[in-house]
């Protein structure tokens, strides 16, 4: 877990909404379901069409099953790539400050602290049918003094989220926000 300052007090913790995970992994799955037909399929030699069974000589089974080992692995190491990058992106929203935490792969991880009164802007992002339907999007955080800005991608609440950073800096003194 991520310590937090002295006086400093933790208001959310955000991860990327569940659904994400879902479509994100199902892919994976469907490609080693069709990874598996296919293995059986040249290892008996018939392909079904929609014109009928095609017939070829089948390949021998210890090269089609080394085959398909190998782009099981792929399959996996591309899952668990994701599972892991999932999981491990987080963003803490305290009272003073805003950390996103963001995986890059399997062994480099990417982590911002943005001070509350820095940031300029808050923006909520939702593009298209499902995420409108499933209240999912982005929220863009700017900030004053850094070179990149903060993006929370693919949250659940997004207007929510906008909502408690646009409190938490009204709170501040001397701000200038309104909500």
């Amino acid at each position: 877990m991520f310590n937090l300052g002295s006086g400093e007090k933790h208001r959310k913790t955000i991860r990327r909404h569940s659904l994400v995970f879902l479509v994100g992994v199902l892919p994976f799955i469907f490609a080693g379901y069709l990874t598996s037909l296919v293995q059986a399929a040249f290892i008996d030699g018939n392909i079904w069409t929609p014109l009928g069974y095609v017939s070829f000589p089948g390949f021998p089974e210890d090269i089609v099953t080394l085959g398909a080992g190998l782009l099981f692995l792929l399959l996996w190491l591309g899952m668990m790539h994701f599972i892991t990058d999932f999981y491990l992106d987080t963003w803490i929203i305290s009272n003073q400050r805003i950390v996103g935490i963001v995986q890059r792969g399997f062994f480099s991880r990417q982590v911002n602290s943005f001070r509350i009164e820095r940031i300029q802007d808050v923006q909520t992002d939702i593009h298209g049918f499902f995420p409108t339907l499933f209240n999912i999007g982005d929220v863009h955080i700017e900030t004053a003094g850094h070179k990149h800005d903060l993006i929370m991608k693919t949250v659940g609440n997004p207007r929510k989220i906008r909502r408690l950073i646009m409190e938490e800096i009204k709170k501040r003194p001397g701000s200038l926000h309104d909500v």
